[in-house]
């Protein structure tokens, strides 16, 4: 990574660096792709209502261990010249979206290990709660903090895209 990140700055065009990033995003994409296809051939949907509770549960810790993590720690990681406002705060609590890595990471299990179709399963509630709940309403989020904290860093492209 720093040799990539040093020859980036030192070997590469600025066309060259976009090409590169292009194909890592491209790659990125098909992985992500894949990993959802195989999700797709594991899941059986009326699974995800017979592990709902636990689904549930599972959101709830995650949702609460962000929310320790992140308004735990900025405080700490605030600096007096670059505080870490409250809506950023909000901002890197919610928008923490769990993918194609952690269903990867599940699926990845051996077949025989115990409780292998229970851990896919809720894997995959809390991916779906994530994408579906937290995707979609991170961009309202974003409208809503950007009209009460006008310095939002990056707030005015969201809301008035080019």
């Amino acid at each position: 990574m720093v040799l990539g990140n040093y020859g980036r700055r030192t070997g590469m065009s600025r066309s060259t660096s976009k090409y590169v990033d292009a194909f890592w995003e491209y790659a990125a994409f098909v992985v992500s792709s894949l990993v959802f296809l195989l999700i797709g051939l594991q899941v059986q949907l009326p699974l995800l209502i017979k592990y709902a509770p636990q689904i549930g549960i599972a959101i709830m810790a995650i949702l609460v261990s962000r929310f320790i993590v992140v308004f735990g720690l900025c405080p700490f990681l605030s600096r007096k010249n670059a505080p870490i406002s409250h809506a950023w705060r909000l901002l890197l609590f919610w928008g923490a979206l769990r993918g194609s890595l952690s269903m990867a990471l599940a699926l990845s299990l051996p077949i025989e290990f115990q409780g292998r179709e229970q851990l896919i399963i809720i894997t995959f509630g809390v991916v779906l709660f994530t994408l579906l709940v937290q995707g979609l309403t991170i961009e309202p989020l974003i409208r809503l903090l950007a009209r009460t904290n006008p310095g939002l860093l990056g707030a005015r492209e969201i809301l008035d895209p080019v």
